[in-house]
């Protein structure tokens, strides 16, 4: 995901809050971040956690005053390599 979408980039100038997961590449997030500032939305956080990130973006137009991030106990198996959830700081 090296070019942002214009068109969804257009629109965020409309919301106040912008919640993303399933961003696990941490220069997809940065580039993600970048088009919300420029779209307004001066204020975020990605949320780093485990081997691979926690997967979850948040974009604000105003302050975040207050953030926790809480890590899943439950991760998954290491054994199941092909599923990642072990590997992935997965929470909420």
């Amino acid at each position: 995901m090296y070019a942002v979408n214009q068109t969804r980039v257009c629109t965020l100038h409309l919301q106040d809050v912008v919640l993303l997961q399933e961003v696990w590449v941490d220069k997809d997030a940065q580039l993600l971040l970048a088009a919300g500032k420029a779209a307004g939305l001066a204020h975020g956080v990605h949320f780093r956690s485990g081997m691979f990130g926690s997967g979850l973006v948040t974009m604000a137009r105003h302050p975040i005053t207050q953030m926790a991030f809480w890590a899943y106990a439950a991760s998954g198996i290491s054994h199941a390599v092909h599923q990642g959830d072990f590997y992935a700081g997965k929470g909420q």
